[in-house]
């Protein structure tokens, strides 16, 4: 937390006006039963010798009440401006350099810290604190003040009675705080429950076409209504801990009060003590009361705050790590033609990984090039080719890889269904290399038309014209070192495997009229192996791996390389 505190620099001023304003109100509260002793010592007994002076001494006191109530309520709100004004200008200005510190940090930390975590630390942890911030600086001075300041104003009036508050106040101490430390580390088991069923709920609403493909709803019913029964147990648990609290303080409370209405009434026979004294006294282990409670609450939510901090310091204690300088390059002459991008012998690691994710990639680019757009089934890579023929209409030239499926006219529909087409042997990859070929020499194709539902080349071909910029997609486009070689830009669209296949299901059902199970048993016997196989290897071919065909990001990197090639 100390880390922290010098966000809260800025806000010296309100820090030091938030508590002292409560104080005040804290004084005023005190003063409040000495009154109403007066009001019953002497208005009413006045009044009973003398009605109209008894009747005006009690309008006074009472005005007296109303002007303690008036300025104890401006100094709350004045607190509590205060108090709001610095926990949320702390708050905003923690919040904002967690948010640049983060921007700052590399992909590796950012893996190694987890993004959900990173986002839980900058909402709600943050949030957390600044309601402790707010808390303490509102009552972590009133309560204790209020507290032993009611001890020694009941000291004031009597010894004897006040001796009840120093037996009483340990009582009450012991029950609130010893109930606060038991519950503390349940309510960790509580929300430890409630993050499991959140998991819980995230899962089935992200994959609940999977679920329902593979027949596994009643199972993960009944691990919800476990999660369920985990957490609501708990939460009674811990909810009948707490609730022991009110009525084990309201049996001492009432007890001290039982035992001070006995010693008042024996020092008012006496003649020691008076009705309105004892009635202030009574008061004043009222007040001792509630503020016990509310310094409990505050403890809890400062201890839930401390903790919050911790996490959100731990962020800022992550560190990137030194690059190695890379050695200066060659000067390059104006006048001088270079490619429009350059790789020379380049090689990347990840921290603590046991091999390079990139060895020695040299390549350059030039103006006027083919993209390649490669990725796993149901990755995305036609949203992002589509994408960019959308921006760019007839400049670019786009042939899709699944026309180029071989042709099995002479094999039964059912045994086509069987086919595995994920295998680079199920492509004419020799007849696309020829039409490359020819586009980029500038001259038109008959491009071929595959028809999904038959598993098979419809018979019709599509005459492709040519263009500055070709756009290649499909998902072995990397596998053949020739079509690889044809191709100058290669982007591969990277996506997770439960969104790969949903996205796959939805697709072969709504477009190509498949069934549920022939789409699992051709994910399960090819699809998966396949990609495993031939298509994940790839990706270290690729000049850019992007994560979803809705990346705006490279979209716009992409649309702003092809725009400088157009011209």
């Amino acid at each position: 937390m100390k880390r922290l505190m010098k966000y809260l620099k800025d806000y010296k001023k309100e820090s030091i006006l938030a508590p002292l304003f409560k104080l005040l109100e804290a004084f005023f509260e005190l003063f409040v039963p000495l009154v109403i002793t007066s009001i019953i010592d002497k208005g009413i007994v006045m009044g009973q010798t003398d009605p109209s002076s008894g009747q005006s001494y009690i309008l006074k006191m009472g005005f007296c009440l109303l002007t303690l109530a008036v300025v104890g309520l401006a100094s709350s709100i004045t607190a509590q401006f205060f108090a709001a004004k610095a926990a949320v200008g702390f708050s905003a200005k923690l919040r904002q350099a967690l948010f640049d510190h983060i921007q700052g940090l590399d992909f590796t930390n950012i893996d190694r810290a987890g993004t959900s975590t990173l986002i839980t630390r900058i909402t709600s942890d943050i949030n957390q604190v600044q309601s402790g911030v707010n808390l303490v600086l509102r009552l972590f001075l009133r309560s204790p003040i209020i507290v032993f300041g009611a001890m020694i104003m009941a000291f004031t009036i009597d010894v004897k009675s006040a001796l009840v508050f120093v037996v009483a106040i340990p009582l009450l101490a012991a029950v609130v705080f010893g109930i606060m430390v038991w519950t503390m580390p349940l309510y960790k088991k509580v929300q430890a429950n409630l993050d499991r069923v959140l998991g819980i709920t995230r899962e089935n609403l992200t994959g609940v076409r999977v679920i329902r493909a593979f027949h596994q709803e009643e199972q993960e019913e009944a691990r919800f209504r476990e999660g369920t029964g985990a957490l609501a147990a708990s939460q009674i648990f811990v909810g009948k801990i707490s609730a022991v609290m009110n009525p084990v303080t309201y049996v001492v409370v009432n007890g001290a009060i039982v035992v001070l209405i006995y010693i008042g009434a024996i020092q008012v026979n006496v003649g020691n003590l008076t009705q309105g004294q004892v009635v202030a006294i009574i008061n004043y282990m009222s007040q001792i009361l509630v503020e016990l409670v509310k310094l409990a609450n505050l403890i809890i939510t400062v201890t839930k705050s401390l903790a919050c901090a911790d996490r959100v310091a731990g962020v800022f204690e992550i560190q990137n790590g030194q690059w190695e300088k890379a050695s200066p390059a060659a000067s390059v002459q104006k006048d001088q033609p270079h490619p429009f991008l350059q790789f020379d012998h380049v090689s990347f690691s990840y921290a603590g990984a046991g091999a390079e994710a990139l060895h020695d990639i040299h390549f350059q680019v030039e103006e006027g090039e083919t993209v390649g757009i490669i990725g796993g089934t149901g990755s995305g890579k036609s949203t992002f080719t589509n994408r960019l023929k959308k921006l760019f209409g007839d400049h670019v030239t786009v042939l899709y890889y699944d026309n180029y499926y071989r042709a099995h006219d002479d094999i039964p529909f059912e045994e086509r269904k069987k086919i595995n087409y994920d295998h680079p042997e199920a492509f004419e990859t020799e007849l696309l290399l020829q039409h490359l070929a020819m586009l980029k020499e500038g001259k038109s194709i008959q491009c071929p038309v595959y028809d999904y539902t038959r598993h098979n080349r419809s018979g019709e071909v599509v005459e492709v014209m040519p263009s500055n910029i070709i756009l290649l997609e499909g998902i072995l486009v990397l596998a053949d070192e020739k079509l690889r070689n044809m191709t100058d830009i290669k982007i591969f669209v990277d996506a997770d495997a439960d969104e790969r296949i949903l996205r796959r299901v939805l697709r072969d059902v709504k477009e190509r009229g498949r069934d549920i199970e022939n789409i699992i048993e051709q994910y399960l016997t090819t699809v998966k192996p396949m990609h495993y196989l031939y298509v994940e290897p790839t990706k270290m071919y690729a000049d850019m791996v992007i994560n979803s065909g809705m990346n705006d990001v490279a979209l716009d990197l992409v649309a702003h390389k092809i725009s400088s090639l157009l011209g």
